[in-house]
């Protein structure tokens, strides 16, 4: 994988920023990152991953993290 930009931004409605990096495969693209922010007043810490072909179709995602002292996974 080729790193190809990455990017820093903050919420300005609410507490919380998100950071990711965008690289390029050989097939295709792979976006990762981390969020953090409030949820309704409980914080909450989100990794992702997703793996797109090269027309930007979703072959697959996932998100790890917490919301307030809940556990989250999705794939």
């Amino acid at each position: 994988m080729r790193p190809h930009s990455s990017i820093l931004w903050r919420r300005l409605d609410l507490e919380g920023h998100d950071a990711c990096l965008l690289c390029e495969a050989d097939d295709g693209w792979k976006l990762r990152g981390h969020a953090l922010f409030v949820h309704d007043g409980k914080p909450c810490s989100l990794a992702y991953e997703a793996d797109c072909d090269s027309g930007w179709r979703t072959r697959s995602a996932r998100v790890d993290g917490f919301l307030g002292a809940e556990t989250l996974h999705f794939e």
